[in-house]
């Protein structure tokens, strides 16, 4: 028993001597967390106005809808294609 108490001060002191870099990477995460939000907030809300500017800009003449089709096939081979490289090399 006089083994557990004499642990004590020791866990003690080692929670007091992590507890300052504990609490820097929970500050840290807080406001990284909150300029992401702000960030993506920001770009939220100009989304709409500057696709339409960039449409406007390469003046599309397919119909988006297409585009979208087309690029979600793109990425979904890309990916494919990248899983079996991945695959072969391992």
């Amino acid at each position: 028993m006089s083994a557990t108490l004499a642990l004590g001060p020791i866990r003690t002191c080692f929670l007091a001597e992590r507890l300052g870099t504990i609490l820097k990477n929970i500050a840290a995460f807080i406001f990284d967390l909150f300029v992401m939000i702000f960030a993506m907030s920001i770009f939220s809300a100009t989304l709409t106005r500057l696709s339409v500017e960039f449409a406007a800009f390469c003046r599309l003449t397919r119909a988006p809808r297409d585009l979208m089709t087309q690029t979600r096939d793109l990425i979904s081979a890309s990916v494919t294609t990248s899983l079996i490289l991945a695959h072969c090399k391992a």
